[in-house]
């Protein structure tokens, strides 16, 4: 992994990630601890482009790594790259 999208944000919001050979069937994306719901990768068009890796947010709380988990169990972090923010509240 090499760039966040957006690395603060509340559960259930679409962030990407960005990466060099991403594998497209991944074992799953973490944060901190806690898997993405959904997780779904773009190659890039060209070998040298980057991939995009679009996640939801699960939830949680604090400054967490952020970590890629490819189908054959290699892994690429982020640390410390994301913080949970709170939901919005309805007033």
């Amino acid at each position: 992994l090499t760039a966040i999208g957006r690395a603060e944000s509340p559960c259930g919001i679409s962030i990407t990630l960005t990466g060099q050979y991403l594998d497209s069937t991944p074992q799953g994306v973490l944060f901190g601890k806690t898997p993405s719901p959904s997780v779904e990768v773009s190659q890039g068009a060209q070998e040298q482009d980057p991939d995009i890796c679009g996640v939801t947010v699960p939830g949680g709380s604090g400054l967490v790594d952020v970590l890629f988990v490819a189908a054959d169990g290699q892994r690429g972090v982020l640390p410390q790259a994301f913080t949970f923010s709170p939901p919005p509240t309805i007033s």
